[in-house]
């Protein structure tokens, strides 16, 4: 899907996903992420590739550890995250959450990236524009 999206022939190489990275957090620090991602959706819904009535949002968060941990070295930014993992032991991570709202397409409306000590029902509000007819999330978004 990628290579047909960018229009790109199976005997050409393709971008390394550390350039594409790159160049999400260029756009990113510049404020030009959610414009990229608008106008790439307006694009996309007139094409009638994206469905633009009934859309279901599907939010969740997932934790992107920094790369020193603790808030003396290096990343004040970040903040601590507390969850309970799959052996019921509490663990902490020192990072961000980044949360994303998709379709059941897998289409990507917004994104948003907050300190780990944020909760998740916090950014709700700030991934949903009002167009989806449905929201599915999990427990973390339930008060």
């Amino acid at each position: 899907m990628f290579r047909k999206f960018c229009r790109l022939e199976l005997d050409q190489g393709v971008p390394q996903a550390s350039t594409i990275g790159r160049f999400r957090i260029a756009l990113e620090k510049s404020g030009r992420l959610n414009v990229v991602l608008t106008e790439i959706n307006a694009q996309l819904s007139a094409q009638n590739v994206i469905l633009q009535e009934g859309r279901v949002a599907i939010v969740d968060a997932t934790v992107i550890e920094a790369a020193q941990s603790g808030i003396r070295k290096g990343d004040p930014e970040a903040g601590s995250h507390v969850k309970v993992n799959a052996k019921g032991k509490m663990q902490a991570k020192w990072g961000y959450q980044a949360f994303v709202n998709i379709d059941e397409d897998g289409f990507i409306f917004s994104t948003t990236l907050t300190p780990g000590n944020k909760h998740e029902i916090n950014s709700l509000m700030d991934l949903l524009d009002g167009s989806e007819e449905m929201l599915f999330a999990d427990s973390a978004y339930s008060s």
